[in-house]
């Protein structure tokens, strides 16, 4: 079906038929929703987002103490690319969050109560279990799976079918490897594509540690 026949809702959005989007729900300006996407209760969704076909944004948390009950629900930024079969479980305690310039590929798996940060990449089949934070400018290889209350630090490079256990310690600016991840190298790629400094790597790693403390407590 082409674009002429989609249908103009919702600000000037691009919206399949196909598409079934919960009345609660919010979209801002110039987002497309591709065929048989679903969209569910309260979900957020901010401006220039493209959600490709088959799509499943706050459906019911995958734990069995929510199947019947109340949860909450998903937020998403800006400028994301969703491609088709990508599913954003909604939050059982808290919303999950997907910030700005996210890249969720084909048929990658973002739990119920997960943040994934601005400019994170997650490549195709890559899954996190629930209440993970992924910081910003992750980029997670395809079948990587990441144990749930994961932490994954900023601009980090995860190699593809890496398993992240919850004792491994995915620092920001590495690169990890293999079953279970290991520590392999520096990930300057990222460094230098992205200018970043001594300053930026510091404020980086008391984020993460902040981050690792709060869990704790």
């Amino acid at each position: 079906m082409s674009i002429s026949s989609l249908r103009n809702v919702k600000h000037a959005n691009q919206i399949h038929p196909t598409a079934i989007i919960d009345e609660s729900a919010v979209l801002g300006e110039g987002n497309y929703i591709g065929p048989f996407c679903i969209i569910g209760k309260d979900v957020v969704i901010g401006n220039g987002n493209r959600l490709e076909a088959h799509c499943s944004i706050g459906t019911p948390p995958e734990h069995k103490d929510f199947w019947h009950g109340t949860f909450k629900s998903v937020e998403v930024g800006d400028n994301c690319i969703i491609r088709e079969y990508a599913t954003v479980n909604s939050g059982t305690i808290r919303n999950t969050i997907i910030g700005n310039n996210v890249s969720l590929l084909h048929a990658s798996y973002v739990a119920h109560d997960c943040i994934v940060g601005d400019n994170v990449t997650l490549s195709g089949n890559a899954a996190m279990g629930g209440h993970c934070t992924i910081f910003e400018g992750a980029n997670i290889g395809l079948n990587v799976s990441i144990h749930q209350y994961s932490f994954v630090g900023h601009y980090s490079m995860i190699g593809m079918g890496t398993v992240i256990t919850k004792k491994s310690l995915i620092e920001p600016t590495k690169t990890y490897v293999g079953n279970p991840a290991r520590f392999l190298k520096e990930n300057q790629h990222a460094i230098k594509k992205n200018n970043l400094n001594i300053k930026d790597i510091e404020r980086f790693n008391r984020e993460f540690q902040a981050a690792l403390s709060a869990a704790k407590n």
